[in-house]
């Protein structure tokens, strides 16, 4: 009987100390995800990658192939140059611990873009925060607003009755062109597209020459230059559509990744370092294009400085609401009285100039607050 009882006790403090092992014994930790910089994305010059691990002496190793990597795979060391399309790939190892997850970062380049055009990769947003869904193919926006000695260039010797100098704020080149009407602008896109060599965008009764257009409207609305046609498969320059301008504003791509996308300003949520505007523009006036701090996508004064027309003729007749739905690339309404412009200007206070502020005027409005950026398509 004492043989039992002291087996049984044995049996007991046995088990009793294999729970206690058990129940002390820690989780093998997990080496933390590395971090590949910069972000991906599309670039127009060659990225210098650097990889870091939050653990001190950890051990990364990369793949270049789209492979996953092993401890076998190349050790990072020291930054690295990318210029050709290429996926990175990396995981960290240290001893005693779990391998990391892989991170997967892909990079493209462009390098035919434009001068003084930056590359606008397609996405999707929600410009009234729900309601209405926009997705856009990718573009190219002018990186500065048109200035006034780009608008002398390829508006010296139109026949369509448009003043080359029409600013009011002249003695400095590089001040943003205004007093510009949205039908000006259509010849101005495509009489720079045809000395370029591109595709023009707008036709007026089917002809894409503005030479033959005939004088442009003063003061009054016309119904064959409203009836102008875009089409959107020429190479040529044009307006930006209200969503087109908007995601450009915001940042698009990057600052949706960097998540900046929702700040107030174009780049900012303080005015002030990104846009000349009633509170900080002494003197009065314009100011020369790129003098303030650029946005994610290195675009310049998408707010403030002169607003910006659109293509877009109003929704209804503030312009203040979208229709309900999802949609691709849309041209806005078919018809209207008054075409969409956005941004802010030297003139108004911030709350003018939100990327999410919308404005508009009759198409034959000429202002010396209102002037434009083009883009460009980006043809398959």
């Amino acid at each position: 009987m004492k043989v039992k009882t002291f087996l049984i006790i044995l049996l007991v403090l046995v088990g009793l100390i294999s729970c206690k092992s058990k129940s002390t014994t820690s989780p093998i930790p997990t080496v933390p995800t590395p971090v590949i910089s910069p972000a991906g994305g599309t670039y127009t010059e060659s990225q210098t990658v650097t990889i870091s691990c939050s653990l001190t002496g950890s051990e990364i190793r990369y793949t270049l192939d789209g492979t996953d990597p092993t401890q076998s795979s190349t050790l990072y060391q020291e930054p690295f140059s990318l210029s050709e399309p290429t996926t990175v790939k990396a995981r960290a190892f240290y001893d005693g611990y779990n391998e990391s997850k892989v991170v997967s970062v892909t990079y493209e380049f462009d390098i035919s873009i434009p001068e003084n055009f930056v590359f606008v990769e397609g996405g999707s947003f929600s410009p009234d925060g729900g309601n209405y869904n926009v997705t856009l193919s990718t573009f190219y926006m002018a990186k500065y607003e048109v200035t006034q000695a780009e608008w002398a260039s390829v508006m010296t010797g139109n026949n369509n009755g448009i003043s080359a100098t029409p600013s009011d704020f002249t003695g400095d080149s590089n001040r943003p062109v205004e007093n510009v009407s949205w039908y000006d602008i259509l010849v101005y896109c495509n009489r720079r597209s045809i000395q370029e060599g591109l595709m023009p965008v707008y036709a007026k009764a089917g002809d894409t020459n503005p030479n033959n257009w005939g004088a442009v409207p003063e003061w009054t609305t016309n119904a064959e230059w409203d009836a102008i046609e875009m089409n959107m498969s020429a190479n040529g320059y044009r307006l930006p559509t209200e969503p087109e301008w908007e995601w450009a504003a915001r940042g698009g791509v990057t600052a949706q990744q960097a998540g900046t996308f929702n700040t107030t300003y174009a780049g900012s949520n303080t005015i002030g370092d990104v846009a000349w505007y009633l509170d900080n523009n002494t003197p009065y006036g314009t100011k020369p294009v790129g003098t303030k701090a650029p946005n994610e996508l290195g675009l310049y004064d998408m707010s403030g400085n002169v607003w910006e027309w659109c293509w877009d003729w109003c929704w209804d007749w503030w312009g203040s609401s979208y229709p309900a739905g999802s949609v691709t690339n849309p041209t806005g309404p078919n018809s209207g009285s008054n075409r969409m412009f956005r941004g802010g200007s030297w003139h108004y206070h911030a709350l003018i100039c939100t990327v999410s502020y919308r404005s508009n005027g009759h198409p034959y409005y000429r202002s010396n607050n209102i002037g434009f950026r083009p883009l460009r398509a980006i043809l398959d």
